[in-house]
């Protein structure tokens, strides 16, 4: 049921931005499909609004309609105001929803966008000392389940909610690693290997072909 909080929102912001009825249309349906298939949407959709309040004060036309070209001045504008890393969240955030909007993964209009890829500046180091790593993993070495767990964390880095959401069948046990498909949250559906042995995969030197050839068929 969609929250009372964020239908205010939304109303407010077609109201302020100056929303087309057909632009209009179209976000009402993006709000019913995440409703049907997500369980808490809101924070999705809160950035999605705000992200495309942009794009339609600049541009009045319906979405369908919008060209790379009709793009290329707010995009140059965010190019200029906005770190890097904000730039890459909202460039993959509008290609999604068009690609979304036009049912075309390959929506020739975002295939022109840039968004490039970003790494955190944070490390794994920034947050735990090497000692603190060993003290947790020797914690959990006598239950299999916790050891994969905080490795899981330790590699990988999910978000709680996608933690929280995995189930069993998101699980899948392999000669030398467990793959782990972690369910659809902000991103898309991914594969993530942990290869299985008894000393910190963290130190392991061929951890990263190990890696490449546990994405290998």
């Amino acid at each position: 049921m969609e929250s009372e909080e964020l239908r205010r929102r939304v109303e407010y912001s077609y109201k302020k931005y100056g929303w087309t009825e057909e632009q209009k249309k179209v976000f009402e349906r993006f709000i019913g499909e995440r409703y049907a298939n997500y369980k808490n949407p809101e924070n999705t959709l809160r950035s999605y609004l705000d992200l495309l309040n942009q794009v339609v004060l600049e541009i009045k036309k319906p979405f369908s309609e919008i060209t790379y070209d009709d793009l290329v001045p707010l995009l140059t504008k965010w190019q200029r105001d906005y770190a890097k890393s904000t730039l890459h969240g909202r460039k993959c955030k509008l290609k999604a929803f068009f690609r979304w909007e036009s049912g075309d993964k390959n929506d020739s209009r975002v295939d022109k966008i840039r968004s490039g890829g970003y790494v955190s500046p944070v490390t794994i180091h920034d947050l735990l000392t090497d000692e603190e790593i060993v003290r947790l993993r020797k914690a959990a070495k006598d239950n299999s389940r916790d050891l994969a767990m905080l490795d899981f964390h330790l590699l990988w880095g999910p978000r709680p909610s996608e933690s929280a959401g995995l189930k069993v069948q998101d699980v899948e046990l392999r000669d030398q690693y467990i793959v782990i498909y972690i369910p659809q949250k902000k991103t898309i559906p991914r594969p993530v290997p942990i290869p299985l042995g008894s000393e910190s995969i963290i130190r392991d030197p061929t951890f990263l072909d190990s890696v490449l050839n546990a994405y290998t068929p």
